[in-house]
This record gives structure tokens, sequence and C-alpha cells, in this order.
């Protein structure tokens, strides 16, 4: 089953925009979200204003689209089983074999974020050992935009098998709606970007629970010409990621700044205190973390 790309201007994709996505889950979230990085890292977030989004093939973790996907299909199989009622039964077939088939260039691009501000975990995987933690005001992280992008979306990420079943279950039921009333072609759209693409960004294993994950995804309605959003590259491993850049227009909403473990915090705050005052960040407090250092 191929994705239909349209223009934004298309009178399909402008009737499909009155249909609910899946919904933002903004609303649920906690005052602050934070981003675990590097001293590189921070130092290129503060100076250009920009957060990088990497391509969702291209996470850390390889199998996590996979298992999103074969997560969804296993939803839509048991929601085919189920029922007899064609032709809704033969689109769910297709829906099924979607997951399965999507297009490298119609994949998301997305942040990653922590509920957790001072996570030993996230300090070893992402802040090489002692990194750095920035809190974003979770409230304005959707209005961070990208080129060439449909919207940007804050979703919080799904651990649990039973709520990432009812999260397709009710995604169907959506595009059911879409479905009956405006047809097949309309509906596999709808399935694509306002069901599916979130759900990929967003269904984790469960043994990754700890990290209470929450993620800052662009979608859209067309297949991704990389040179419209700005994608670059950057190496990694040895393996070339492809990455995009998120920026808001009256700078970032950088609420709060955290260090992991150091032999002599003292240093870190002064040389961080003049980094975040160069940039325009100087009310933003500066905390260290509460884990012991291993020494």
């Amino acid at each position: 089953m191929a994705v239909m790309s349209l223009p934004a201007d298309d009178p399909l994709v402008r009737a499909l925009q009155q249909v609910d996505p899946l919904p933002d889950d903004r609303g649920s979230a906690p005052a602050l979200l934070y981003h675990y990085t590097s001293a590189d890292g921070l130092i290129g977030i503060l100076s250009s204003g920009e957060v990088w989004a990497t391509h969702a093939q291209s996470m850390n973790d390889a199998s996590e689209v996979s298992f999103a996907a074969d997560t969804v299909a296993l939803a839509v199989t048991g929601e085919r089983g189920r029922l007899a009622e064609r032709p809704w039964e033969a689109f769910l077939e297709e829906c099924e074999h979607l997951c399965h088939t999507h297009d490298l260039l119609l994949l998301p691009f997305f942040a990653c974020f922590c509920e957790d501000g001072d996570l030993l975990s996230q300090w070893r995987a992402y802040g090489e050992g002692s990194g750095f933690s920035i809190g974003f005001e979770a409230s304005a992280l959707p209005s961070l935009t990208m080129p060439n992008v449909m919207r940007t979306q804050l979703l919080r990420v799904v651990y649990d098998p039973a709520h990432q079943r009812d999260r397709v279950m009710k995604g169907l039921a959506r595009t059911r709606e879409v479905f009956e009333k405006l047809g097949a072609e309309p509906a596999r759209l709808h399935f694509w970007v306002n069901e599916l693409l979130p759900m990929l960004c967003s269904f984790k294993h469960p043994a990754f629970a700890e990290e209470r994950e929450w993620r800052l995804a662009s979608l859209q309605w067309n297949i991704v010409v990389p040179e419209a959003i700005g994608v670059e590259f950057r190496s990694r491993a040895g393996l070339v990621i492809p990455f995009a850049r998120f920026s808001g227009s009256g700078g970032l909403p950088i609420r709060a700044l955290g260090y992991g473990p150091r032999a002599s915090p003292e240093q870190v705050e002064r040389q961080v205190g003049l980094l975040v005052e160069r940039y325009g960040y100087g009310t933003v407090p500066i905390t260290s973390s509460y884990a012991p250092l291993r020494s």
C-alpha cells in the first residue's frame, strides 16, 4: 500500500486537518522536561538556539521503530481477525502491511526528553558519565519549529503493553470514522500521519520504563525531501546519522540546567555560569547532581 504524498494546501489534506489526531500529550506533562547531553552538546544548543532531532531509524537503539511497528501490527491483526466486515477488514489488512513497509523518507525526526533531571542511567547513557541535563518548559516545546514540517507534536513514550494496545484501538476507531465519512484514501493518509507515525515515535519496550521519556516529533503529510527540512549528517560509532534542527523564534524555553557528578562542582558552576550568561540564559538556575561521584 503506497502512502499518498500531497501538498499542504491539497483539499484532502485540509479536510483531514479537521480530524482530531492522536492527542498531544503536553497537558499531562510535568512543568519541565530534561534533555541530557554532553558539554559539546550543551554549548551547541545554547549558542545556536537549536535542538537536534535524530531520524527515527537512527536512534541509539536501532530496534525501537521495529518494536513499535510490530506492536501496532499485532494489535491491527487481532482487530482484523475479530471482524468480518468488508471493506473495513480489507483496509485493516493494508494498515497492517503499512506497519512493516514504511518508507524511510516518511519517518519523523525527534528529540528526546526525560521527566527526571537527575537520573543516573541518563548521565551514563547520554551525558558521557558526567554531562548536563537541560530543563525545558514542557508546554512550550511544541512551539519549536522545523522548516516545511506539518506539525510538531509532544508525545509521552508508552511502555505498558496494555496502554499501547489501547492507543492502537483508539487510533483505529478514529481511522474508521474517517474511512466511513471520507473513504479509503483519506483514511489511509489519516492512519499514517495522525496515528501510526506518533505511535512509531512513542512505543518502547517495557524494559526502558525507568527513563520516563518524552519525544518532540516532526510529522508531515509528504515524503521528506532532505534539503527541504535542512537534513544534515553527523557520525556516531562509524555510522552516518541524519538529523534536523528544532528552533524557536524567541530562543529556547530553557528553565533549568543540571550537571552530572563531578570532582570540582564549583569550577563547573563558574564555567557554565559564564556560558549561560554569554548566550542570554543567565537567569537559568544551575544545580548539581545528587548522585555520588564514582571514584
